[in-house]
């Protein structure tokens, strides 16, 4: 109640309303408003012995970015899964520095509100970046570059030498790659590396990254989609990051990130 008593607007406010509520004993028992006043009961001499309970206020946050976390004095109370989401909580008045976290185009980027909670509040955050479409496509290139790092530091292989195996033989992917590990029908392991044949050319080849959904989310920035596949989850970056896979490195194979079993993969076709 010290909160209470520093704000004296809010306190005016509180000794019109209990005022209010003692007039209307009925209304003064419905959980509305900053205060409920309750009549114990146990008055004397024609007197009334009423109780004052603070109620709990409703916050409503939103966020342009999806998995925005939410903060309260240091304390986290939710998360919201989807763009545009509202998350909705309670608390009992007072002041609050209210955050929102959330990772987006790779970096992580914060916002903080401090409110006075004396009723019903809504919050906004705006934590996407304004960008041109030529800052866009610089930071897609910069994220090919990654990948493409990823790629040599898993295999041992460039990227361009692992997609310029599909479509070929089987004898051309063992000159290049050297003897799989396994052989199956119709598919070869490698050490991070699963090749799959179709009619004895080379139809698919899947990376294994090496890398958790968070891994990949803080190399990459947060997918724009998900959406099955069959082999697992698609995450789907955009056109315009693989369109620069094509310009940068000269492929023209159709990549996929696919999540299976809490793991990433690099899928070209």
């Amino acid at each position: 109640m010290g909160w209470l008593n520093d704000e004296k607007s809010i306190r005016g406010e509180a000794i019109a309303e209990v005022a209010k509520d003692r007039a209307n004993r009925t209304s003064g028992m419905e959980a509305d408003g900053l205060f409920r006043l309750i009549d114990t009961g146990e008055g004397r001499y024609g007197f009334s012995d009423y109780r004052i309970e603070l109620l709990p206020q409703r916050i409503d946050v939103t966020s342009d970015v999806p998995l925005t976390n939410i903060w309260i004095d240091g304390q986290q109370v939710g998360r919201i899964d989807e763009a545009d989401d509202t998350l909705s909580f309670e608390q009992m008045p007072g002041q609050y520095d209210v955050k929102a976290v959330a990772v987006t185009n790779g970096e992580t980027v914060t916002e903080t509100e401090t409110i006075q909670l004396i009723s019903s509040k809504s919050i906004e955050y705006a934590l996407m970046p304004e960008s041109s479409e030529a800052i866009a496509g610089q930071f897609d290139l910069k994220r090919a570059e990654l990948i493409e790092i990823e790629v040599e530091a898993q295999t041992g292989h460039s990227l361009e030498t692992v997609d310029s195996l599909i479509g070929q033989s089987s004898q051309q992917v063992q000159e290049t790659l050297g003897e799989p590990a396994r052989k199956r029908e119709g598919k070869w392991d490698y050490e991070r590396l699963a090749v799959t044949f179709k009619d004895e050319e080379v139809e698919s080849i899947r990376v294994d990254l090496d890398k958790r959904p968070d891994d990949l989310i803080a190399l990459l920035g947060e997918p724009k989609a998900k959406s099955e596949h069959p082999l697992g989850t698609e995450w789907d970056y955009g056109q315009s990051f693989f369109e620069s896979f094509f310009t940068f490195f000269g492929l023209e194979t159709e990549k996929q990130f696919i999540e299976k079993n809490d793991a990433m993969y690099l899928l070209i076709q």
